[in-house]
């Protein structure tokens, strides 16, 4: 048996596609890191902290976090490459603009470069069961689409793919074990790769003046638990 689990830029993920058994990239995501050695207003306080801007549709991310003498600024949008490093130009200035960031992170970002995220692919999938094979992980498109979030889904796909692995290694039908995955990971993990139910512009205000409906949002945002 074998477990497939590669990135989302892998050619094991090519031939997925090829295959019709994952889309083409949908989602893409843009990063950069600079060197902020001087305290900038607003910059989190810990290395515990970030900030996170959600889109004003059902889709896309800004994020931005301080650590040690570094900065981070990433985005996650739908549409191409162009769509992504476009938009983290913009964010880059806007942080600059109120004082939020340094102005090398400008330049810093007009360098940077996008990367294709498989952000909710699992949803749309044929299956991630093939011939003695489960696909999880990126390869398998388990990745958050509010936030673009990979490392956790990818976690919990593999989590249920080795209990399904371990009873079809004890059974003659073996085959049959492995596609109980497909039935397994909708019914606990969907609900945390599918975009956000509701438009945040009319979560907006709520969000920036109810300390209650911050945290439940941010406990859904991250958690994919509906509070």
């Amino acid at each position: 048996m074998a477990i497939l689990a590669t990135g989302c830029q892998s050619e094991a993920r090519d031939l997925l596609a090829k295959a019709g058994l994952a889309t083409g990239p949908q989602a893409w995501r843009a990063q950069v890191e600079i060197a902020a050695s001087k305290a900038v207003r607003g910059a989190p306080r810990s290395g515990d902290e970030m900030f996170v801007l959600l889109g004003p549709e059902h889709h896309g991310f800004g994020a931005w976090w301080r650590r040690g003498q570094k900065m981070a600024v990433s985005v996650g949008v739908q549409g191409g490459a162009g769509h992504a490093l476009g938009a983290l130009i913009q964010l880059a200035g806007e942080l600059i603009a109120v004082g939020w960031a340094p102005p090398q992170l400008a330049e810093a970002a007009k360098k940077a470069h996008a990367a294709a995220s498989p952000a909710g692919e699992a949803l749309d999938a044929h299956s991630h069961v093939l011939k003695r094979t489960l696909v999880i992980g990126e390869a398998g498109g388990f990745v958050a689409a509010s936030s673009h979030e990979g490392v956790y889904p990818a976690m919990w796909s593999a989590k249920l793919a080795a209990e399904v692995i371990l009873e079809a290694l004890d059974s003659s039908e073996s085959q049959d074990r492995l596609s109980e995955f497909e039935n397994l990971w909708r019914m606990s993990i969907a609900g945390h790769l599918q975009p956000l139910e509701s438009d945040v512009r009319f979560l907006h205000p709520l969000v920036f003046t109810n300390r209650r409906i911050a945290a439940r949002m941010a406990l859904s945002i991250f958690t994919g638990r509906r509070a």
